[in-house]
């Protein structure tokens, strides 16, 4: 079941289209409608029928593993972040697929959701572990329900497992200093400059030509990540930004730019390669050099991106302009840094101030 919006030059309509036995047989059923409000309800009347078992709509009798190659290979592959989608297909084949592949999907119910979490949790896995691969499950479920594989949503009334939110973990400015003058020498020493100086994701850095730093206006435009191997894809969150460069940021861009033509790599292996994954420089560079520098904590390459942001709002910045320099989609996301800006909130609430 699914509703199609369709529009001529005269008007728009929205077409749902179910299938349904007729005298023993399969039949397609095709409603239009002037309004999408009439058409969403219509359907909900149909789902809300095949709830009660009082309705002759067919339920797909595809298998979970049928279902779960097209929807990462169709769907997430295409509309999501190659790392978003390396995630889903790993705990889908890990977690889920072992438990349910050989199922029809519209079988799935309820107890199979608390069986595989059960399960997940009795091996060990860490709360937040389990939300993300049971959020991975239910994106997929969701997924089959818009499409009409199956008739009802198993996730509807599912509850994630509260978790204390942690801290981003960051770096003070003793530690990035320590860990800079340690890791001078290292091919990627302005790779880490760059991170701890905008906030860049890895593959944002990795897809970096020099067309795209506008040193006279003194901004980076973020328009492409690097899936790795040369190869090139939209943004995390498939929107374009513009990163503001402070004077020693700006110096540095100054720096790694000079002599290279304007659609060259200004990040490349140490034989002059596509960057591949973060990973293998997480482990074989950026580890070993904060061990030298005795750092009190250990980070990812990421996590640079999380120091940056922690120190931007202790001192001062706009948690909003934060969130479009980050490239946020929502400031939920953002609201992580604003425990460590009081001062933030405080403007908030003397806005408000009645000044009674």
């Amino acid at each position: 079941m699914a509703i199609r919006k369709l529009q001529n030059k005269k008007k728009v309509t929205y077409q749902v289209t179910l299938s349904k036995y007729t005298q023993g047989k399969r039949k397609r059923v095709t409603k239009v409608f002037t309004s999408k409000r009439d058409a969403v309800a219509w359907e909900s009347e149909q789902r809300l029928q095949i709830k009660k078992g009082v309705s002759g709509l067919i339920e797909s009798r595809k298998f979970v593993k049928n279902i779960a190659d097209h929807w990462l290979e169709n769907v997430v592959k295409i509309n999501r972040a190659f790392n978003t989608y390396r995630s889903f297909n790993s705990d889908l084949r890990v977690h889920i697929l072992p438990e349910i592949e050989s199922r029809r999907i519209s079988t799935i119910n309820e107890h199979d959701i608390e069986a595989i979490r059960a399960k997940l949790l009795m091996q060990g896995k860490q709360r937040a572990t389990v939300n993300r691969i049971m959020s991975t499950f239910k994106s997929m479920m969701g997924y089959c329900y818009k499409t009409g594989h199956t008739q009802r949503d198993p996730f509807l009334s599912y509850q994630e497992l509260k978790i204390q939110r942690a801290e981003k973990p960051y770096w003070s400015k003793s530690d990035i200093k320590k860990f800079l003058k340690t890791a001078k020498d290292c091919h990627y020493y302005n790779l880490y400059r760059l991170a701890l100086s905008t906030g860049m994701r890895f593959g944002e850095m990795a897809a970096l030509t020099p067309e795209k730093v506008n040193l006279r206006q003194g901004f980076i435009k973020v328009d492409e990540s690097s899936l790795g191997k040369g190869i090139m894809s939209t943004t995390k969150t498939k929107n374009i930004r513009f990163i503001p460069l402070s004077e020693s940021a700006k110096k540095l861009c100054t720096e790694l730019v000079s002599g290279k033509g304007k659609d060259e790599l200004i990040f490349t292996s140490p034989r002059g390669l596509p960057l591949g994954s973060g990973g293998g420089i997480n482990t074989r560079y950026f580890m070993i050099q904060q061990r030298k520098a005795k750092v009190s904590k250990e980070l990812t390459i990421h996590d640079l991106r999380h120091t940056f942001a922690s120190h931007y709002v202790m001192n001062g910045g706009d948690i909003f302009d934060l969130q479009k320099i980050l490239g946020h989609n929502s400031i939920n996301s953002t609201m992580v840094y604003a425990h460590l800006s009081p001062e933030h909130l405080k403007k908030g609430i003397d806005k408000f101030s009645l000044n009674i």
